[in-house]
């Protein structure tokens, strides 16, 4: 129980100014750059590659197949290049893009299937804007 404290306390006193500099110093910023840049091109090919399909989770696998069979259709309908895009919608457009691919018989579900893809669309914007990747970069 003793040594917890001191090690704690060492933890804690360790870590002073003198020593962060230190180890700051050591460090080769633009290699470090370098990897940052690396990592984060690899993410942005990456999400400007994912399908609709990510977003599509809750929605029925009958009406999530006709969603993703017609995908090059609904982006070109409603402006998408990514699917980080589709947060910018008004539901009211891609409703109107997903009445023209999906039957009368599911009618019902077309505005919770864009609610859907609108809501998913921001999370996956959200993360991305976390690790310093603005969506923009995604469109080149």
């Amino acid at each position: 129980m003793a040594q917890d404290f001191l090690i704690d306390y060492a933890n804690k006193n360790s870590f002073t100014t003198e020593f962060r500099n230190h180890i700051a110093g050591r460090i080769d910023r633009n290699r470090l750059r370098k990897i940052l840049r690396r990592k984060k091109h690899k993410v942005i090919e990456i999400v400007s590659r994912i399908s609709i399909d990510f977003l599509l989770g809750d929605i029925p696998r009958n009406v999530r197949e006709l969603i993703v069979n017609k995908e090059d259709e609904i982006k070109k309908i409603v402006g998408v290049k990514v699917i980080t895009d589709y947060r910018l919608l008004e539901l009211t457009k891609l409703t109107d893009a997903l009445c023209s691919i999906i039957p009368k018989t599911e009618e019902n579900l077309v505005e919770s299937c864009s609610e859907i893809i609108i809501k998913e669309s921001q999370k996956c914007y959200e993360l991305l804007r976390e690790l310093g990747i603005d969506s923009s970069e995604m469109r080149r």
